[in-house]
């Protein structure tokens, strides 16, 4: 499933509904909480809604599209195509080793890969200046994504639009 969603906490009046729609969680929060904290830049000390505003639980990732050989792929596969910098998910544990768009049987698919143990159950992406989406973890297909969808339409054609060149990628990873 994919949406759009808020891309910062607001810079003026910010409310603990703000920060829990960044960070995607749901429920009670507190600003005690550790993924609070780490969005305020706060490890210790008190802490203050005023050190939440305009926060954005994002990282932005340059990725170098190219065309996978022979194939009707785009974007970044570690050892196959493309470069991602950097690859290491900061304070995860996880190691980016897929982002890509594929035209496969006339069916739009974007993917987005991981190694190592600790995965959310969902990550934002946002790609250059287009919307941001949610996908979700897919444990069967071991990569988060989707298909023929608009959303992965729209992305297949800005990656091929872009192969040879740089994208800032984006991406918020949800606890």
């Amino acid at each position: 499933m994919n949406k759009n969603i808020n891309k910062a906490t607001p810079t003026g009046t910010i409310g603990l509904y703000d920060v829990r729609s960044e960070l995607g969680r749901g429920g009670q929060i507190s600003l005690n909480d550790s993924d609070v904290r780490k969005l305020a830049g706060r490890t210790g000390g008190q802490i203050a809604m005023s050190d939440l505003r305009g926060k954005s639980n994002q990282i932005t990732y340059t990725l170098d599209v190219r065309q996978w050989p022979g194939e009707t792929a785009w974007g970044f596969r570690n050892g196959t195509m493309g470069n991602l910098s950097p690859r290491n998910i900061e304070g995860s544990g996880l190691t980016l080793s897929e982002v890509r768009a594929t035209n496969l049987f006339g069916n739009s698919i974007f993917s987005i890969a991981l190694n190592g143990s600790k995965f959310t159950n969902k990550v934002g992406i946002v790609v250059d200046t287009l919307s941001e989406y949610i996908f979700v973890w897919s444990a069967s297909q071991g990569a988060y994504g989707d298909q023929n969808s608009s959303i992965t339409t729209n992305l297949l054609n800005y990656f091929k639009s872009k192969n040879g060149g740089a994208v800032k990628v984006k991406f918020r990873w949800f606890n």
